[in-house]
Parts: C-alpha cells; structure tokens; sequence
C-alpha cells in the first residue's frame, strides 16, 4: 500500500537532516491523469523512525505531548528551554518553573504536569507525571 503512513518521509514530508523544507508535500499529493495521489517522494520505510532522528538531532523540535505550542530541542540548554517555554505559556497558557538545577516542570493547560531534565547540560528526558488520587475525604 503506498502511501504517506508506509513512506519513511510521512511525518517529516519536505524535511532534510538539517530541518530545512527541500519540497512542498502537495509535490507528493497532486493527482495524476487516472485522478491518484503521485507520491513522487515516496521511499518505502517507516516514518516514525525518520521523525524520531530528526528530534533526537535537533533539527526539528519536540511537541511536548504531541500536540501544541509547547516544544523544546534537544540542542537548547536548561535556560534557553525555559525562556521558550516561559513564552509559549505567557502567550498561550500554561506555567514552567525550576523544579531543580537541571529540571523543569510544566504544567499544559490541557496535558497536564511534566518534568524535563537535563544530564551534563543536554536533555536527558521528558515525563509525563501521571497524578494519581493518593486520598479523598469520605
């Protein structure tokens, strides 16, 4: 089946290594003389494992839980991750703070809490802190 979900540039379609836009995706979506989709890019593969080189690279950022304005890359340090984040959530809700010397946490209006830590001055990892009911009054 060919397709965006089968080509290994799905979720980056247009992207090089570098995170710079090398063609348009409607290249690949315009419809040929039988009236189907082109896929003039279409290299077989799996399109997570593209997506996930370009974040662990830094030449695309991370949506913190996938969707939204809350994004960071894998390049910018601790304080550089906060300025950005602090002005994402001015502009569109939400509240980060230092959690510690090498953590922070953000709270998403709608994604709830999570902890982004750094090791050695690079990011380490990104939590989603499930809040779990610990007691409630009878």
């Amino acid at each position: 089946m060919t397709d965006c979900r089968t080509c290994t540039y799905g979720g980056s379609c247009g992207v090089d290594d570098e995170g710079d836009s090398v063609y348009p995706r409607e290249d690949c979506l315009e419809n040929n003389a039988e009236g189907k989709y082109s896929y003039k890019h279409y290299v077989e593969g799996d399109p997570r494992l593209r997506y996930n080189e370009l974040r662990n690279s830094g030449a695309i950022n991370i949506v913190i839980g996938g969707e939204g304005e809350h994004e960071l890359n894998v390049k910018w340090d601790i304080h550089e991750a906060y300025k950005k984040l602090a002005h994402v959530c001015e502009n569109c809700g939400g509240l980060v703070t230092h959690r510690t010397t090498f953590s922070l946490e953000l709270m998403k209006p709608y994604d709830g809490l999570w902890w982004i830590e750094w090791m050695h001055g690079k990011l380490y990892s990104i939590t989603r802190v499930i809040q779990k009911e610990y007691w409630t009054a009878p």
